[in-house]
């Protein structure tokens, strides 16, 4: 059983072990489930976020994977759709790179101290996120208000392109088989504080 800091709790649906975790107290969890051996996740896998627009708030989710002790854990977050910022974990794992930058381009989520915070899936004037008042009418807002051509808030280097498919791989999905596969009939690989 490994304990984890109080502050965090347990999401129980879910289909591995999986934590909420406070925004604020993100990046120091992570570079702890990072660094710790006994938990030695060593792999982001996967970060996505959830828009709940009812509720005023994304949702993002990480998913960890630890090859040395081949376990998984999910790891969610909540930001205010209003401003929605939370920082990088780009200096954890070097794959956070493009998962977040897909993020800040699809949903507008924003990462403090990311290397290279700009658009990889459309054009940097279309016009997107008008729901959160950092964008208006297509002019990204600078920290005292006053409105930039968005081409202008992202890099005006050339756009490099997205990782290419598998060439020569296995492209095998989570079935039977898959190196990385755990199926999970337990989840006390955590133990959390009452």
């Amino acid at each position: 059983m490994i304990a984890l800091e109080s502050g965090l709790t347990k999401r129980d649906k879910s289909d591995r072990p999986a934590v909420q975790a406070p925004a604020d107290r993100l990046l120091p969890l992570m570079k702890r489930l990072r660094e710790e051996p006994a938990f030695a996740f060593d792999m982001l896998l996967d970060h996505t976020a959830v828009d709940w627009i009812e509720q005023g708030r994304f949702e993002l989710v990480y998913q960890l994977y630890s090859s040395v002790h081949g376990h998984y854990l999910m790891v969610v977050t909540s930001v205010p759709r209003d401003n929605p910022v939370t920082p990088s974990v780009c200096g954890v794992w070097q794959g956070a790179h493009w998962l977040e930058r897909e993020v800040f381009d699809l949903m507008g989520v924003l990462y403090d101290e990311h290397p290279d915070l700009r658009r990889v899936f459309l054009d940097d004037d279309f016009a997107t996120h008008s729901q959160s008042p950092r964008v208006q009418g297509g002019a990204c807002l600078e920290g005292d208000g006053t409105a930039t051509a968005s081409n202008k808030t992202h890099s005006q280097s050339p756009r490099v392109p997205g990782p290419s498919g598998l060439e020569g791989g296995s492209t095998a999905n989570a079935s039977n088989g898959h190196p990385l596969r755990k199926d999970y009939k337990d989840d006390d690989m955590l133990e959390l504080p009452k």
